[in-house]
């Protein structure tokens, strides 16, 4: 996880704006929570990305992060949410698709986790490494009456 991401705030009144909390102040904390995940405190970045959630609803990382945690403590319910969430403030962004499929997966939802799958490819760079995990989900989770591309490619022959 990279705190890469600039963290948008609303237009409408949030905490974030009411308090009136920087950009800054909030990629500081996001920061710390990526800290404290790769320390394995997984319950102090969780309460930091939830708080980052709340201060700004808006922000699609922090779901998306939020969702990874939830998804590493076992709250699947709560890792879907976020990640839906992610995904409707961010509808472009192939990471929130790829980790509600997980979340899927997880919960033996495979159909689920394979659209999301498909979603994901179509939105990642081919030079993503997070592609690469989506494309090989998806070859481990194909639709046995879809083709594969070894079969198309004897059907043309």
């Amino acid at each position: 996880m990279t705190s890469a991401s600039l963290i948008p705030v609303e237009r409408s009144p949030t905490l974030a704006r009411l308090r009136g909390y920087t950009l800054e102040e909030l990629a500081a904390v996001a920061r710390a929570g990526l800290v404290f995940h790769d320390q394995g405190r997984t319950d102090e970045a969780r309460a930091l990305f939830a708080g980052l959630t709340a201060v700004n609803p808006a922000d699609a990382y922090a779901w998306r992060i939020l969702g990874v945690l939830d998804l590493e403590s076992g709250d699947r319910e709560g890792a879907r949410r976020a990640f839906d969430r992610a995904i409707a403030l961010e509808p472009g962004a192939g990471a929130a698709y790829a980790g509600r499929a997980e979340v899927h997966l997880a919960m033996g939802r495979v159909d689920r986790a394979r659209a999301d799958l498909r979603d994901a490819s179509r939105r990642l760079e081919g030079s993503d490494p997070l592609f690469r995990k989506v494309a090989a989900l998806l070859a481990h989770v194909r639709d046995p009456a879809e083709p594969t591309q070894l079969s198309r490619a004897r059907s043309r022959q």
